[in-house]
């Protein structure tokens, strides 16, 4: 009964200590398992270092540009929303003037 007291702490331990970074170690298995054929690949022209390096730059690479191509889709609702929204607004306000007028 004890061993089972003791284990349930141990696992209680490592849950609360490890949840904060759930989302990065799930991410990074993610990550792992999606490139290592890619590794491999490369494995077959490069030595093991430059491989991994090489993969690992393909990978940075491409989250900093999905990162960015994000943020640009962003800008033009950032730029014009307000315009947008007051255009809306008049639009909206034009079509209850041409009800009340008819």
């Amino acid at each position: 009964m004890l061993t089972i007291i003791v284990l349930f702490l141990i696992l209680s331990t490592v849950f609360i200590v490890y949840f904060p970074l759930l989302a990065a170690i799930t991410l990074g298995l993610t990550l792992a398992i999606v490139l290592q054929p890619l590794n491999k690949k490369f494995c077959s022209h490069f030595s093991p270092a430059r491989s991994a390096a090489l993969t690992t730059v393909l990978a940075v690479v491409i989250a900093i540009m999905t990162s960015v191509h994000g943020m640009l889709n962003q800008v033009p609702g950032i730029l014009f929303g307000g315009f947008i929204m007051v255009l809306s607004v008049y639009y909206s306000s034009s079509k209850d003037r041409s009800y009340s007028a008819r």
